[in-house]
């Protein structure tokens, strides 16, 4: 007989009851859209409040435990925050009914089962999670082995891989040209507010005043050019050279610490959250800051070299993105400072919010193909699709991206010399800055994927993301001639700002 271990039937009960506890733990979680109004995450109290007020847990003793890594001791008066009350209200009932063995093989797991991890295990690990993945997205094969590898070693060391890829592909001028075009866009907006009549002089001011004070940070941190930095930073890191599993259980021990560390320090203002070699953006509400790594800064999105329409309507569509972040439904509650507090008056907070409504409704009647019928859940999906429009109208809106700027534009930058067209494709240049903003979003999702997305994914699907915005756009429908009620030109238009 089997040691009780690896008895088949000891396993699958085992399995069952990590399943059963993991599904309670959903249904104690609020759903995704509930838990979007950041002012109900931050619930300050004590250390010896929290176990008062969500007990069935040693909180104490857990946070206490956790701080001895780093040598931190915690007294009961230590400030926490506790970000899910009503979660943190059942989870001591939920873990109360379990031994032990379950919660062990949980978290182990999780810990397997997490990223690319099971690339470095026995092959029945990756079968399990690729059976899984099957069901869950409809991934029908894994992805290539050296796809993973290097996006392991990418999160494991993003700095170093983010130098290589600057050194290699991000091009000396980039940075310059492309905080033109932040500036430009900055300015749009302000322009945009200023032209608003719904909210009042005050607030307005206020508004401008947090575009202004947005901190732009592109391409990269210096710290990738810092060998000392860098090998104060990796110190507690150990690369196994013939154990990779190591080296990225390693890689996490060590990630916990520098977190830890940070506690009761000032926030660092320096660090990146993503690598320079990622292709992505973001917009820090707590620090007031946009970010746009190298890897972003090519072809489609930029380069250099494009005429400066594919520009505006690629990286210019996202600059506008990650400017609006800061004024959508949840940015607008942080000040320029990224501190939480309401500089809104009560009219304009009202007269917002129902403008928003009316992009929760024009989303949540969009349909998406492939799900059955399920629609979009415009609520989720609110502060993603008011960055996306206001992108949209920044880039168009901006007076170097509108037809009539665009030749003043030329005249002045180029002496009144065309930039060339596109070979093959006779469209006029706010035609083209059009569709460069949807190609950045052309893609494809498989059906289970996109039904999992719709619970879960804070962005609309993609071809939403193109014929949301431009749904709302006047200049897309003088640029394309779009008639009147049509799909794309609706009577009826959604804008916030």
């Amino acid at each position: 007989m089997l040691p009780s271990v690896l008895n088949p039937t000891t396993a699958e009960k085992d399995a069952k009851d990590v399943v059963d506890m993991e599904i309670e733990y959903a249904n104690i979680t609020l759903p995704s859209d509930l838990r979007r109004d950041v002012t109900k995450w931050y619930n300050k109290m004590t250390t010896g409040e929290l176990g008062d007020k969500f007990p069935g847990v040693e909180w104490k003793k857990l946070i206490t435990g956790t701080m001895k890594i780093i040598g931190m001791s915690i007294n009961d008066s230590e400030p926490v925050v506790a970000v899910s009350p009503s979660f943190l209200q059942k989870i001591g009932n939920v873990i109360s009914k379990y031994p032990s063995r379950v919660i062990v093989n949980y978290v182990i797991g999780r810990m397997l089962l997490k990223g690319n991890v099971p690339l470095y295990l026995p092959e029945i690990f990756t079968s399990i999670k690729l059976r899984y993945q099957q069901v869950l997205s409809g991934t029908t094969q894994a992805s290539p082995r050296w796809q993973k590898c290097s996006t392991n070693v990418k999160h494991a060391f993003p700095e170093a891989v983010g130098r290589l890829f600057v050194e290699e592909k991000f091009r000396t001028g980039a940075k310059e040209n492309v905080l033109e075009l932040v500036y430009n866009l900055k300015k749009t907006f302000k322009g945009m507010v200023d032209e608003l009549t719904w909210m009042e002089d005050s607030t307005k001011q206020l508004a401008k005043e947090k575009a202004d004070f947005m901190e732009v940070m592109i391409g990269y941190p210096e710290l990738i050019f810092n060998d000392s930095a860098l090998h104060t930073k990796y110190e507690n890191v150990t690369v196994y050279i013939d154990d990779p599993l190591r080296t990225i259980m390693s890689v996490g021990e060590a990630a916990v610490i520098r977190g830890l560390q940070k506690l009761r320090k000032d926030v660092d203002k320096t660090d990146w959250f993503f690598s320079a070699a990622e292709v992505n953006a973001y917009n820090m509400f707590l620090t007031n800051q946009i970010v746009f790594p190298a890897a972003i800064l090519q072809p489609p999105h930029y380069s250099y070299e494009q005429p400066a329409y594919l520009n505006y309507g690629g990286i210019g569509y996202v600059i506008g993105h990650e400017i609006t972040h800061g004024f959508d439904d949840q940015g607008r509650k942080f000040n320029k400072y990224g501190g939480m507090i309401n500089w809104w008056s009560d009219n304009d907070s009202a007269m917002y919010k129902d403008r928003a409504k009316c992009i929760i409704e024009q989303y949540s009647n969009f349909t998406v193909p492939g799900t059955g019928g399920m629609m979009l859940n415009g609520k989720l999906t609110l502060g993603e699709n008011i960055a996306d429009n206001g992108g949209v109208k920044e880039t168009f809106k901006s007076p170097y991206c509108s037809y009539q700027a665009y030749r003043e534009w030329l005249k002045t930058n180029r002496h009144g010399k065309e930039e060339q067209k596109l070979p093959g494709l006779n469209y006029t240049p706010n035609q083209l800055l059009f569709l460069n903003a949807a190609q950045v979003w052309c893609g494809e999702t498989r059906n289970e994927e996109k039904i999992k997305r719709l619970y879960t994914d804070p962005h609309s699907p993609l071809m939403f993301r193109v014929n949301g915005p431009l749904q709302n756009s006047e200049e897309f429908s003088i640029a394309w001639n779009c008639p009147a009620g049509s799909y794309m030109n609706p009577s009826s238009k959604c804008t916030v700002w």
